[in-house]
């Protein structure tokens, strides 16, 4: 059976260029570099034969070390684990010293032990052992992959970078992008192409080091960018954890199609996927070489980047409530909201407006959703009441910037205070901003034809699109609705 996730819940709508950036890059260098990650993987296995009497020495030196530490190895129930797992041996010699030896390197204990002469050794046999090693080693580094990938028993600063760039085969590049693909354009566009880098770069250098320090003797090298995705995955959780995702599947020979699980489901299901593989990873004989330490490091270091440095909350400590239940409404709203959740994050934020009608951020929240949603055609009152609370809370500049970003986009018949559109009028120009001007004296004029000021601002819109907008659109619209005024009503004659 075949699963992956295709669809999240939220679409995605805008461009993530980094992504495709990074996807290009990695594929890039990961297929130029392939022949030489797969000639070195055969020179390797060459070198492992070829100094097969050091490994015979060092399971010689452990079944001395376990006599001497009073330690047992129940070689008949590893046998019968074997066989069931029908697990072919990795070395050539007797099944007694191929366990042992697997053993020993996984006992960091033995290892530290090893690295200075021990008493169960004869002089003799450490000299030729320490001198195989060290041309093993020597050898090693003279590879490819001990120079771009990372080794945690031969640690390079170098490889922490180059590794996320290299990949085994083809299937693992494969992988690998896809979910870059699909969990760096959620993330890039909740977050920011910086932001994105950040959780990539900084989450695949944690999951690195998480699995240097979990296997700190391991020589097998550590390719991909596994390490890395998993840290989108962790903040992929912290951002959509209320929210779904699109599974397809496919059932052998003709069975497929979709269906939607929760981003939690989905991440239990990979976290138990993972554990499952540390253990199997830290068991007497290993079958698979992925980097399950690495994995788990990265995806909790994506939580942390993400809870720490990027998805921090908006701060309440400057934020006045009336009452403890509209604090409540209030918070809720931005977990909500926090989550992708808008519709419920829009229901608690009307909940605490309904409290306190009055509140500004609780009414530019309830503005935003709204408009997110499409389905909002805000009461004048609701909308002179923001305007005036803003106004009056944080002053003309952000009342400005709101104007422009919210509310002139609306498209319902929706008139603020004549003063609100003077006060605004007279900003937009003192910063240059001709064009929106333009659009507030148009306002003013629509809703407030009957005013004695209407035909002063008609001069100053005239001047206006004589002087800066001779071919622009707002033009024809303003001289039909001035025509239309005229005939309707004088300038002069004052409402009643």
């Amino acid at each position: 059976m075949i699963l992956f996730p295709i669809e999240h819940q939220n679409k995605i709508v805008k461009k993530t260029p980094f992504v495709w950036i990074l996807i290009f890059i990695i594929s890039m260098i990961s297929i130029q570099t392939l022949p030489k990650v797969i000639q070195d993987e055969r020179t390797l296995s060459a070198l492992h034969q070829e100094y097969e009497k050091q490994f015979y020495l060092e399971a010689q030196f452990y079944r001395k070390y376990l006599k001497e530490t009073g330690k047992n190895v129940d070689f008949y129930a590893i046998k019968k684990t074997l066989e069931w797992e029908e697990t072919t041996l990795p070395l050539s010699f007797e099944f007694e010293d191929s366990v042992l030896w697997l053993l020993s390197q996984k006992d960091i204990a033995f290892q530290e032990t090893l690295q200075r002469k021990p008493a169960f050794s004869s002089a003799s046999d450490y000299t030729q052992w320490k001198q195989n090693h060290q041309d093993l080693k020597n050898k090693k580094k003279k590879l490819f992959l001990w120079n771009y990938g990372f080794v945690p028993s031969f640690p390079r600063m170098s490889g922490i970078f180059t590794s996320l760039f290299l990949h085994g085969h083809i299937f693992h590049l494969f992988i690998n992008l896809f979910f870059l693909w699909f969990l760096g354009r959620f993330i890039e566009e909740r977050y920011g192409s910086a932001n994105f880098l950040l959780l990539f770069f900084l989450g695949g250098f944690l999951s690195i080091l998480f699995h240097s320090l979990t296997t700190p003797f391991k020589e097998t090298p550590l390719l991909g960018a596994s390490g890395a995705v998993s840290a989108l995955l962790g903040a992929y959780l912290v951002s959509n954890f209320r929210n779904k995702v699109k599974l397809f599947y496919f059932i052998f020979p003709a069975w497929f199609g979709s269906f939607y699980v929760s981003t939690v489901t989905l991440v239990i299901f990979w976290g138990l996927s993972q554990m499952a593989g540390i253990i199997e990873s830290l068991s007497s004989f290993p079958i698979s070489n992925i980097g399950f330490q690495a994995h788990l490091g990265g995806f909790l270091g994506g939580i942390l980047i993400t809870r720490l440095f990027i998805d921090a909350p908006l701060k309440l400590k400057n934020i006045e409530f009336i009452s403890h239940a509209e604090k409540e409404a209030f918070q809720g709203g931005l977990k909500f909201f926090h989550a992708h959740c808008t519709r419920l994050a829009l229901e608690h934020f009307n909940k605490a407006l309904n409290i306190n009608p009055f509140h500004p951020v609780t009414q530019l929240m309830v503005l935003h959703l709204s408009l997110k949603l499409g389905q909002f055609s805000p009461l004048p009152s609701f909308l002179r009441s923001m305007v005036h609370t803003i106004e009056e809370t944080y002053g003309i500049r952000k009342l400005a910037l709101v104007y422009e970003r919210k509310i002139a986009t609306l498209s319902y018949n929706t008139p603020l205070e004549s003063s609100t559109y003077l006060k605004l009028a007279n900003f937009y120009q003192s910063c240059k901003k001709h064009e929106l001007t333009a659009y507030v004296y148009m306002e003013f004029l629509k809703y407030y034809p009957h005013s004695r000021y209407s035909k002063d601002i008609h001069t100053r819109c005239s001047k206006l699109f004589k002087k800066y907008f001779s071919t622009s659109p707002l033009e024809e619209e303003f001289i039909n609705l001035i025509e239309k005024y005229k005939k309707e009503v004088p300038y002069e004659k004052e409402a009643a």
